[in-house]
Parts: structure tokens; sequence; C-alpha cells
């Protein structure tokens, strides 16, 4: 049970954690947009100021009243990668018998 207790903590932290750089990196992408556009600053002063790289000033000041919450990033839910079904055989069989595989290792 002690073991069950840890691992939720652990989940809870990071879940905690996660939602927290979310929160920052929503704020960052509002206040690159509103360096652009409302004190007219220039993407590449923005950019060396911020410590952010070009290309995130870039696609966060295409307009005035973009979605910040958006970020087009990672997998979409229930969408596994695209393994070619070789590779997926080769790998199941190395994580499944390591000890048959271990020149390998």
């Amino acid at each position: 049970m002690l073991f069950m207790a840890e691992n939720c903590k652990i989940k809870f932290n990071r879940d905690r954690r996660l939602r927290n750089e979310e929160k920052k990196s929503i704020e960052k992408r509002r206040q690159v947009n509103g360096l652009y556009f409302g004190y007219r600053v220039q993407k590449r002063e923005i950019a060396r100021k911020e410590g952010v790289n070009r290309r995130f000033v870039d696609n966060w000041t295409q307009t005035p009243d973009q979605d910040f919450t958006r970020d087009n990033r990672g997998w979409e839910k229930g969408k596994g990668r695209k393994w070619y079904c070789q590779l997926k055989e080769k790998k199941t069989q190395l994580t499944h018998d390591p000890k048959k595989n271990a020149k390998i290792y």
C-alpha cells in the first residue's frame, strides 16, 4: 500500500509541474506577442531579450489575437507512432528477451 501511495504522490507532483510549465509557456507566448504588437519591438530583439529562438517569436507573432493555449506539439491522443513492421518486431524481440540478444548490449 505504501508503494501505491508513493506512486500517486510522484504522479501528482509530475502533473502539477507540467501544469506549471504549461502556464509559464502560455505566459511567455502572450508576452512575446504583446511586445511585438503592443510595443513594436523587433523580433530579433525579443528573441535575444526573452531567451527564446527566432522561430518561437515568429510562431507567436503572426496575429495580435492568437490562441496561446494551443501549441500543436506532440502526438494526437490515441494515435501511436508509425513504426515499420520489421522495426516493431525487432523492438519487441529485444525488449522481451535481452539475454538472448546480449551481444547487442
